[in-house]
């Protein structure tokens, strides 16, 4: 997910990478929330705010990226 100078990445085993690419010659990697991710899916934002789903908590996390270089999680909404 792009927007702006930013790329938003879900790794498989790394969670969620956020990359500046203001620069699209040079990406470099500024931050990211670690936690295990069984597979990769799809993620929405609105704002600054990124939805991921989460498999393993049969839900969703909620990420703070109003400043890219730290995101912050919020919360993980379960069913």
């Amino acid at each position: 997910l792009a927007e702006d100078d930013w790329l938003f990445v879900l790794v498989d085993s790394s969670g969620l990478q956020i990359y500046d690419i203001s620069s699209l010659s040079s990406p470099r990697f500024t931050s990211g929330i670690l936690w295990h991710h069984r597979g990769l899916e799809d993620m929405a934002k609105i704002g600054d705010i990124v939805f991921v789903p989460s498999p393993e908590h049969d839900g969703v996390r909620v990420i703070d990226v109003s400043n890219p270089w730290t995101p912050r999680h919020i919360v993980t909404y379960t069913r």
